[in-house]
């Protein structure tokens, strides 16, 4: 009944632990164990997830428990981009889809992807996540273009080239 009220409130925490077929219980109690396996207690219960829920920010030690607790890489967590960051499948993969836009672009943005992985996009879209490249992390924009950085040429191109 819990999971049943908790995924109404659409929280991207409340759907990605639906979707990861974890329990509240069980939920909290792999937040337990993640502080555990690095020696330390963590105070998480239930009404402090309810409170992430609704709005409060879960510090960046909570936030990588979370991640661990759902099953998904600490490397998955960007503190500063909470909820955002929380892949709302069980796989930790956000779909591209019509209401999932701005978390898998974001995906993209921060990870190598296939290109071919687009089956279709539409032009504004596509020109956000252009010009998100063109300003994002050095890192991520190597490694999404082969060492080569991603130049206000290509921006424009898929600007020019995508309809409106």
């Amino acid at each position: 009944m819990t999971d049943r009220v908790e995924a109404t409130t659409h929280h991207p925490l409340a759907v990605a632990r639906v979707a990861a077929g974890k329990t509240m219980d069980e939920f909290v109690a792999g937040m337990h164990d993640a502080a555990s396996r690095r020696g330390l207690r963590s105070g998480t219960d239930e009404a402090r997830v309810r409170k992430w829920q609704r709005g409060v920010q879960p510090s960046e030690e909570s936030q990588l428990y979370i991640a661990e607790a759902l099953g998904w890489p600490a490397d998955i967590v960007r503190a500063d981009d909470w909820p955002s960051w929380l892949p709302l499948t069980a796989n930790g993969v956000v779909p591209l889809g019509p209401h999932s836009s701005v978390p898998a672009l974001r995906e993209v943005l921060r990870t190598a992807m296939e290109r071919r992985g687009f089956l279709t996009i539409t032009g504004t879209a596509v020109s956000a996540l252009a010009a998100a490249w063109a300003g994002g992390p050095q890192h991520a924009l190597a490694q999404a273009h082969d060492g080569k950085p991603v130049s206000e040429d290509l921006v424009d191109f898929l600007e020019s080239a995508s309809p409106p």
